[in-house]
């Protein structure tokens, strides 16, 4: 559900709004209601038994499952059961996805065995005509640093992504006990603006627990609007927010505005940093979506003869950033203040 919020419910309401359809979005069962009659019912799939949410539900003539890799594949059947209720004329199941892993039981069960009652529709990148260019620009530029993310993100083949530099961090359904919380920003206009908040432990002489939640993960975003969406977060008074020192001007805004934003440290190369975020006992929040969804894709970067680079593909890395920036400028004073790579 927070990831519905994020984007789907977020998309339909500016489309909504963008054609002048009367609608209304009841906020408590997230039900949208609209001029002729129809309705949209939002459902987060993210659990073991969700499927069980959607027993209940009748006279259904369209479902859409974003992300359907993601489901369980009973709750996939369970959703396609609620079909047959509907009393339209047109009755249909749309899942949409990015075709990230051959092991996936939507490849299995789709492109192994062929079923003549589907279709598979291919939509890369460029028939979006609504792209953002330098977004395009970067999908493209995949070729050169991760061929393997270029054939899932821009030329929408299925692959098996490689190199996947988190392999080690677990997913958690709360925050266990900790001594603090700092943060972690990374700027972003036409990509994300990142925000991710971290629980601290320490469970050792230099070995600490984190628990790593997203807090902001937005485009379009001046540092006014920043501003504002920051304070509707309600961040701790004083914590620090550790954001990217290459954007001196605007960490000077955020301070001015009553926040405890910091430049992060950037004296050591990304692979020492990682290594650093790598040895600590780290989890991701399960609501986190889009933190979840970034660590999947945050791999090393490779040559031209595909031998992998002491540096991550820069690529769905927004959050993975802030973190990064946040616990290697918090933490490594305590381990060693001479930590370089030249």
């Amino acid at each position: 559900m927070p990831s519905l919020k994020r984007s789907c419910i977020e998309l339909l309401q500016e489309r909504a709004d963008l054609f002048k359809m009367p609608y209304h979005l009841n906020k408590s069962d997230f039900v949208a209601t609209y001029g002729n009659g129809s309705r949209i019912i939002f459902i987060g799939l993210d659990e073991a038994k969700s499927y069980q949410k959607l027993q209940s539900i009748t006279n259904v003539d369209f479902v859409w499952i974003e992300e359907m890799p993601e489901l369980l594949e009973r709750t996939y059947e369970n959703a396609d059961l609620i079909l047959r209720g509907g009393q339209g004329l047109y009755k249909q199941l749309i899942g949409t996805f990015n075709p990230v892993s051959v092991a996936s039981w939507v490849y299995h069960r789709w492109w192994e065995q062929k079923n003549e009652k589907i279709r598979a529709i291919l939509a890369r990148a460029e028939d979006n005509r609504f792209i953002d260019p330098e977004y395009l620009d970067t999908l493209k530029n995949l070729q050169y640093s991760n061929y393997s993310l270029y054939l899932v993100y821009y030329l929408g083949q299925w692959g098996i992504l490689e190199g996947v530099i988190y392999d080690n961090i677990d997913e958690a359904e709360k925050v266990g006990k900790y001594d603090e919380v700092i943060y972690g920003l990374d700027f972003g206009f036409n990509v994300e603006s990142a925000l991710v908040k971290m629980y601290i432990k320490q469970i050792g002489q230099k070995q600490w627990e984190v628990w790593c939640e997203q807090k902001l993960y937005k485009t379009g975003l001046t540092n006014t609007k920043l501003v504002a969406e920051l304070k509707k977060i309600k961040i701790e008074k004083n914590a620090p927010i550790y954001c990217d020192c290459a954007e001196p001007d605007k960490i000077q805004e955020l301070f001015d505005a009553g926040f405890n934003a910091l430049p992060c440290d950037k004296d050591a190369k990304p692979k020492v940093q990682i290594d650093f975020c790598k040895s600590q006992k780290i989890h991701y929040l399960k609501d986190s979506y889009d933190l979840i969804k970034e660590k999947a894709g945050y791999v090393w970067a490779v040559d031209k003869d595909g031998k992998k680079l002491d540096e991550p593909t820069k690529f769905m890395d927004h959050l993975m950033d802030g973190k990064r920036y946040g616990l290697w400028t918090h933490l490594r004073k305590f381990v060693n203040a001479n930590i370089r790579e030249i």
